[in-house]
């Protein structure tokens, strides 16, 4: 058993050999071959501790690796639901932006169109009240009179006038800004023919600050009209003295200022008779129109354009329009 190292034969051996020397009464080599037995029996049990620690170290690590295993697929499945989740949340987050660009496009397009709508609204009242039948009645009955006197050139003049006055409205009108050379020419066309239809009761002054560039200057087209035009109607109709209107360009602070100023009675004392309120309605109206042009040139500009009215000492109202300077 020795020369093979079968252990568990050596250790029968030794046993046996102890009851032998026990036999023979040989205690000294009979206690020998036991301490022998002892020796091997415990070296067996120690290996095979050793094995079966061994043993259960391995399948320890076997167990801890599978583990870990396993761990790593469940972390490998919790990445890839958080990465599909947030797949789907970029997907979600792009199909919302998409939406809101397309919703954002087509309220901004509605807003222009009816902005555009509401412009064409103004442009249209506004060329309603500039072109009022009265007034065109009123200018070519006048210019009849004088073909009737036979004076052809006087009627011819203002004929001319007129044409030119109806011809740089309908022009105009369109355009938000306008040469002051264009917006000069335009007020004295209608304020000679003014003068025409009221027989010339009233005289006009247009006054142009030295430093203006009126060829390059930029003025939004007969904004100063329904002022003008309300000047005439209501401030000077109950007078019984020479009408004067009169209109400044100047500058100011960066701003191009309009003063129309009139000598009538003034705003407060501007009696609409209880009979006339289609007066009283024109008055309003002119203001809204105003205020309503103003708020659309107004859109989208940091410096706005602002106007102020009140009336003078003794009699007569100034409408003053604050304009930022600019140039073509």
């Amino acid at each position: 058993s020795r020369e093979v190292g079968i252990a568990v034969n050596m250790k029968q051996s030794y046993l046996l050999m102890s009851k032998v020397f026990k036999a023979k009464k040989d205690y000294k080599g009979s206690l020998e071959m036991y301490e022998k037995y002892i020796m091997m029996n415990d070296s067996l049990k120690n290996d095979e501790m050793q094995k079966l620690t061994l043993k259960k170290e391995y399948e320890y690590e076997n167990e801890k690796k599978e583990q870990e295993n396993r761990l790593l697929s469940q972390q490998n499945q919790i990445q890839q639901l958080e990465l599909s989740q947030k797949q789907y949340m970029l997907y979600a987050l792009a199909i919302a932006f998409l939406l809101v660009i397309l919703v954002s496009f087509f309220l901004i397009r509605q807003t222009r169109i009816l902005n555009r709508q509401k412009t064409m609204k103004l442009e249209q009242r506004l060329l309603r009240s500039q072109m009022n039948p009265h007034f065109i009645f009123n200018s070519l009955t006048a210019i009849q009179s004088f073909v009737y006197k036979n004076d052809p050139k006087t009627s011819g003049k203002y004929l001319s006038s007129f044409a030119r006055l109806v011809r740089a409205i309908l022009e105009n009108s369109r355009d938000e800004y306008i040469t002051l050379s264009k917006e000069i020419q335009w007020l004295e066309n209608y304020l000679n023919l003014q003068q025409l239809r009221f027989d010339h009761k009233f005289e006009y002054v247009i006054n142009t600050d030295e430093s203006l560039d009126v060829d390059s200057t930029l003025i939004p087209p007969m904004l100063s009209q329904p002022v003008i035009e309300n000047a005439l109607e209501h401030g000077m109709n109950t007078i019984d003295y020479k009408g004067l209107i009169e209109i400044d360009f100047t500058v100011e602070n960066g701003n191009l200022m309009v003063k129309v100023k009139d000598n009538g009675v003034g705003i407060s004392s501007a009696a609409i008779p209880v009979n006339e309120p289609e007066k009283e309605q024109h008055v309003s109206l002119a203001t809204t129109i105003i205020k309503e042009r103003l708020r659309l040139l107004n859109r989208r500009k940091f410096r706005k354009i602002s106007f102020s009215i009140d009336d003078l000492k003794p009699s007569g109202t100034m409408v003053v329009f604050s304009i930022p300077l600019q140039n073509r």
